[in-house]
């Protein structure tokens, strides 16, 4: 383990982010713990992860004449970008109706609230689950999304950590 830094050693610290953020290189997060991106940070993104075209429609029931025609494109530094989104890989499948299996990555708002329908990442005993919050009369609930579970109530300890904005899959598995 490293030891920690002295005042000195900190203060300078502290100067060269000052000067490297005074310069417009760096953008700081005040009051947060590992708050500091690079200025350009959504153009950084794109640079690793270009938008995507999105090519057409693929029909999900029967087959049909497969034409490419560019509606657009999917650039995920716009779909799921903020300061306060991160993502949490899924292990279990109480979600697997909700079309959230294990494995998947979820992407999460961090947010304090949800709304009755969402589905959110709660803090249960000091344990992360993912379940749709759901409303049962004046109570609230978090509903798992596969018959085996069975609903967690939500209690004065549990809390919400984020709203779920999205999930990714990957039938290659390189995360």
């Amino acid at each position: 383990m490293q030891a920690p830094l002295t005042s000195r050693q900190e203060k300078l610290l502290t100067y060269i982010l000052d000067s490297i953020e005074s310069k417009g290189h760096l953008k700081k997060h005040r009051g947060k713990s590992r708050g500091l991106v690079p200025h350009d940070w959504p153009r950084l993104l794109r640079q690793q992860f270009p938008p995507m075209p999105i090519l057409g429609r693929v029909p999900a029931g029967g087959p049909l004449l497969a034409e490419e025609n560019v509606e657009g494109t999917l650039d995920l530094t716009e779909e799921f970008a903020g300061e306060k989104v991160f993502a949490l890989k899924v292990r279990g499948d109480s979600m697997i109706d909700d079309g959230i299996r294990e494995q998947d990555l979820v992407v999460v708002r961090a947010q304090a609230h949800a709304e009755p329908g969402e589905i959110v990442v709660a803090l249960v005993d000091g344990e992360a689950t993912v379940k749709r919050l759901a409303r049962r009369g004046e109570k609230l609930w978090l509903q798992p999304a596969n018959r085996r579970y069975d609903p967690i109530p939500v209690a004065g300890d549990t809390k919400v950590l984020g709203k779920v904005i999205g999930v990714i899959r990957s039938y290659e598995r390189k995360w």
